[in-house]
């Protein structure tokens, strides 16, 4: 995953959401109201903010939405600042990492976005406001 995403649902994009996921797990009308108007939209979700994810409930029968933080705090960590560093693992090493290894199997969520992108610091031009 890049270092930004917004996140701005409409009740037909989540409407097609539902339609992909109605063979794995149920979810329903409730859910698509809940995202489109219960969780904040934004158009720059950086590392360390909340975002809405669809997840699994305890018994995994059914989907539930919820907030998360973004970024990986391990149970070893000291500090949560460790989070805006810890946003992106490598497939080709995710299951040798431990940070992620004993997560991927069983702490799974989607994270619906419209997109995603990197920032950019771009410096300015003298003579430039």
């Amino acid at each position: 995953m890049c270092g930004r995403f917004p996140q701005v649902f409409d009740a037909h994009a989540l409407e097609r959401l539902r339609d992909l996921l109605i063979g794995a797990a149920y979810f329903d009308d409730e859910m698509i109201n809940a995202l489109a108007d219960h969780h904040p939209r934004s158009y720059n979700i950086a590392p360390t903010q909340h975002a809405a994810i669809i997840h699994p409930d305890h018994d995994r029968r059914r989907l539930r939405t919820g907030l998360a933080h973004f970024g990986l705090i391990p149970s070893w960590a000291k500090e949560r600042s460790i989070s805006a560093k810890m946003i992106n693992a490598r497939s080709e090493t995710i299951w040798e990492k431990p940070a992620f290894r004993g997560l991927i199997g069983s702490r799974r969520a989607l994270l619906p976005i419209n997109g995603f992108y990197e920032w950019q610091a771009i410096p300015s031009q003298p003579g430039q406001k």
